[in-house]
């Protein structure tokens, strides 16, 4: 079991929590599929919107992948994005984040800037532990 980490817009990172899904990389599916059913994932926003000035830096919503399967959604006849199907267990208004201040000891912290990561063990116990959640959380979802 992995832990996937998609950097987007705390915007669209609301959008699908609500909706249950996530995109990664400006709608590519070839990060998705390095996901598998039953791992972990989670939003990181450096901003508000897509390439807005107001700060976020937080890690937020926490989910499972549902399955293995990554599909396209129209979401305007021009630009149809690679998606994959995440069950959170917070929904957009009980969502605690971890701002990435608080974590001075991530190792992943120059991966940021990336579109799409894997997040190593022990960062993802810290994020966790940031966010309120203990980590036997895993064992019980």
């Amino acid at each position: 079991m992995k832990c996937w980490v998609s950097v987007v817009s705390k915007e669209h990172a609301l959008r699908g929590i609500e909706g249950g899904f996530m995109q990664a990389c400006h709608g590519k599916a070839a990060p998705l599929k390095r996901m598998k059913a039953g791992d972990w994932f989670m939003f990181y926003c450096p901003a508000t919107t897509m390439g807005g000035v107001i700060k976020v830096q937080k890690f937020l919503g926490l989910g499972k992948v549902k399955n293995d399967d990554t599909y396209q959604f129209e979401m305007t006849p021009e630009f149809c994005p690679f998606r994959r199907d995440i069950e959170f267990i917070q929904n957009a208004e009980s969502i605690e984040s971890a701002p990435i201040s608080t974590l001075k000891e991530l190792s992943i912290k120059s991966k940021l800037r990336f579109g799409f990561f894997e997040l190593p063990g022990v960062d993802f116990a810290m994020v966790l532990n940031s966010m309120g959640l203990n980590s036997d959380i895993l064992l019980n979802l």
